[in-house]
């Protein structure tokens, strides 16, 4: 997977200067975007099956966010089709909302069928950007205006073959 050089080092400076972002009492930024259920269609896919996958996103804040980065991984592999991707999906404030990812197969050629029957599946949402969303003669705008603090989150599921 190509590493983000700048991303860590941007993030670094951003909280040294501090931008006066709120932290919990463990000394950590909580973030006011979550992820909740991780959704696979089928549930219980067979081998080599095309599965859908989705994730709720839910937003606690008084913003808009969008730009969305994610990374999903595969009993422990991430998938590197998520690399350089952005969901440019609005997650309103005050609700959650269910992004659609990308498909993936239950096995293929690079990933054999697990010994245990089971497929964990982690989804982590890496970046987010809060937006601006306007409509200007009737043009539907995107600002962004700030990175998300408090990323990365996840959520786990566990799928079992049958």
């Amino acid at each position: 997977m190509r590493s983000r050089p700048w991303r860590p080092v941007l993030v670094s400076c951003c909280l040294a200067i501090g931008l006066g972002v709120s932290q919990d009492t463990a000394g950590e930024v909580a973030s006011e975007l979550s992820l909740g259920r991780i959704l696979v269609e089928p549930e219980r896919p067979a081998e080599e099956t095309l599965c859908k996958l989705s994730i709720e996103v839910s937003n606690s804040s008084e913003g808009a966010a969008s730009y969305l980065a994610f990374e999903v991984r595969l009993n422990g592999e991430p998938l590197a089709v998520y690399e350089n991707q952005l969901f440019v999906q609005q997650i309103a404030p005050q609700s959650s909302t269910t992004v659609d990812l990308f498909n993936f197969w239950s096995t293929d050629s690079d990933r054999l069928p697990p010994t245990d029957g089971k497929i964990t599946i982690e989804v982590l949402l890496l970046e987010a950007q809060w937006a601006r969303i306007e409509i200007e003669n009737g043009v539907e705008i995107w600002t962004p205006t700030g990175s998300v603090a408090g990323l990365p989150v996840s959520s786990r599921r566990t799928l079992h073959l049958p």
